[in-house]
């Protein structure tokens, strides 16, 4: 036996085993696979498709929902507007135009 060194078994539960099984692994996203990182200043084109209950419009960029602070737009317009905040998927913008 080899000081220092653990002899290896040959066994189904070793991690050589799960490179060749049918199922797959858990594997932590890359950043190119998450959500984008929006910040304060950031300016942004988002189509309008709705309102929240306050009668703001709304709308979807990246999984997250974008509402337009004081603009009068109708549904299906498209906007550029400047984050003002962002609060967990929800980003708070102002109209540029």
């Amino acid at each position: 036996m080899v000081r220092g060194r653990k002899k290896r078994r040959s066994d189904v539960y070793r991690t050589d085993f799960s490179r060749i099984s049918v199922y797959p692994g858990f594997q932590r996203p890359s950043p190119q696979q998450g959500l984008k990182k929006f910040k304060s200043g950031d300016e942004i084109k988002v189509r309008v498709t709705g309102q929240d209950d306050d009668g703001r419009p709304t709308g979807m960029i990246k999984g997250f929902t974008v509402v337009l602070e004081g603009a009068d737009v109708e549904p299906g317009a498209e906007v550029r507007a400047v984050i003002t905040r962002v609060s967990g998927k929800t980003i708070y913008a102002r109209p540029v135009e």
